[in-house]
């Protein structure tokens, strides 16, 4: 399939034919970039920029962005103005991607020529989520994971957690059940932190649905699991959980969240783990030492909307108590 042919799977244009860009898979890149490069130096210029967009497919549908991306810039080198082609474009931010440039990423796949695939959406959900704009990202998701069925094991692990997060934090079950269910039908090929990602992503899904039981079946093995990401989000979300279902006292939730204090850095998570310890100690009474925590909390969250969201709830507060 080319760009803009149809989808097998639904009336969608497709962008990305990844099946069939593979070329055999893994077992087969050596010898397919062996016989693609033996001879592209010595061939026209349309038919060696062919070839080398025919190598960074195969690396991209093979989940190799950093290689991908090393082809479509050769391709740039020989004929720079290709660089700004709908598909070129496409192919390079789905490569930035899958290599975590994500913030370049969205800017070549931000143009208008491509609007119309449905199946950019993801790309540009996980790249938005990625750079912690999830508002953003919620607006570009696409309304069914149907054109995920096809992609292949090592990019939907890739995207597919980001992409069922996004959808999570829009408060959509329906579209996050549909992409985790694709990914468990791969769970053989999940690495453990993909385990741990799905698991926890599985565990926010039955909360939204009221299953509290099954939320804690999920989130209680990775707050001792050995990944450290996981062990911090199912910690914080579980303190939270337990404080609203009256599971456990103020001074036990205050316990568990200083125990995770210091346990991730460097990100909205350690806001989000610094705001909830800070709001909990305002709960019980510690005024003081809630509002320096969900200070220092903002300030980690400096000038995104979570940031300002705990400024102005600390003023809501003091209104409150004065």
């Amino acid at each position: 399939k080319q760009i803009g042919s149809a989808s097998t799977n639904s009336n969608a244009k497709r962008i990305f034919d990844f099946k069939n860009w593979q070329l055999g898979g893994l077992d087969a890149l050596r010898e397919n970039k062996n016989i693609l490069l033996s001879s592209a130096a010595q061939r026209p210029a349309s038919e060696r920029d062919s070839a080398l967009m025919t190598l960074a497919k195969m690396y991209l549908a093979n989940a190799m962005g950093a290689e991908s991306l090393g082809f479509l810039q050769m391709i740039e080198n020989y004929t720079p103005e290709i660089a700004n082609t709908a598909e070129f474009r496409a192919i390079r931010g789905a490569a930035k991607t899958l290599d975590y440039k994500t913030e370049s990423a969205f800017s070549d796949m931000a143009i208008k020529e491509l609007d119309e695939f449905e199946e950019i959406g993801f790309w540009k959900a996980v790249a938005l989520a990625d750079i912690g704009d999830w508002q953003q990202a919620i607006k570009v998701m696409p309304k069914s994971a149907s054109l995920l069925y096809e992609y292949p094991e090592r990019i939907l692990n890739r995207i597919g957690p980001v992409a069922a997060e996004v959808a999570l934090r829009d408060g959509n079950t329906d579209l996050s059940n549909e992409i985790l269910t694709i990914i468990e039908e791969k769970r053989d090929s999940l690495n453990d932190q993909q385990i741990a990602a799905v698991n926890y992503l599985k565990g926010e899904q039955s909360r939204q649905l009221d299953e509290i039981g099954q939320t804690e079946q999920y989130w209680e093995p990775l707050v001792n699991g050995k990944d450290d990401l996981y062990r911090a989000k199912a910690g914080l979300a579980l303190a939270r959980l337990k404080i609203d279902e009256d599971e456990i006292e103020p001074a036990e939730a205050i316990d568990a969240l200083e125990r995770l204090r210091y346990s991730w850095r460097g990100d909205e998570l350690e806001a989000r783990i610094g705001y909830w310890l800070g709001r909990t100690y305002f709960e019980a009474g510690e005024f003081v030492k809630g509002l320096n925590l969900m200070r220092e909390a903002a300030t980690v969250a400096a000038g995104t909307s979570f940031g300002s969201n705990i400024t102005n709830e600390m003023t809501d507060l003091l209104t409150a108590l004065y």
